[in-house]
């Protein structure tokens, strides 16, 4: 397993870490798996809202609707979005 990411939280103990595939400055990013089906693997994009202004986390909810309704056989749609400390909405 590859990473620094915690998985106890039980929304997350589903997955598998397979290796972190990118890093900002506010959060990083990792390929997990599914444990039930290891075919599914998904992208984790973990931010830290806690270091951002207000302005910054408006961006990083644009980010997420974006990305909910984006549609594109070469990127990644969501899968769902999880807050572990602070709120998205």
């Amino acid at each position: 397993m590859a990473s620094q990411l915690d998985v106890r939280d039980s929304r997350l103990a589903e997955y598998e870490v397979l290796e972190q595939i990118g890093k900002g400055a506010f959060g990083a990013a990792w390929v997990i798996q599914t444990r039930r089906k290891p075919n599914h693997r998904f992208v984790l994009k973990k931010v830290r809202l806690a270091r951002q202004s207000e302005r910054q986390r408006f961006m990083s909810r644009q980010e997420m609707h974006l990305v909910a309704a984006l549609r594109h056989p070469f990127v990644a749609g969501r899968a769902a979005a999880v807050s572990l400390s602070h709120s998205l909405r």
